[in-house]
């Protein structure tokens, strides 16, 4: 639960009024897509075990504020 924690600050500190240019934005994608995979193994270390409910609802939902924010960034970069 440790590092899932450690992925949601990390996303916390995401500001999407920070992304100016295109580098900023990828940068951050690079960030989301980091954290993504990220969860995607932790979920994937515990498949083989019985994993907490609460770990596996923090997993989801990080990984719902991840597709919510590139979905935000890219809206960003098409106006």
């Amino acid at each position: 639960m440790k590092r899932l924690d450690g992925i949601g600050h990390v996303l916390s500190d995401l500001d999407l009024a920070d992304v100016q240019t295109q580098d900023d934005l990828t940068r951050a994608l690079m960030a989301l897509d980091t954290a993504d995979k990220c969860i995607r193994a932790i979920r994937a270390e515990f498949r083989t075990e019985a994993a907490s409910d609460r770990l596996v609802r923090k997993a989801e939902s990080l990984m719902a504020l991840i597709e919510r924010t590139r979905d935000e960034l890219m809206g960003v970069r098409a106006a």
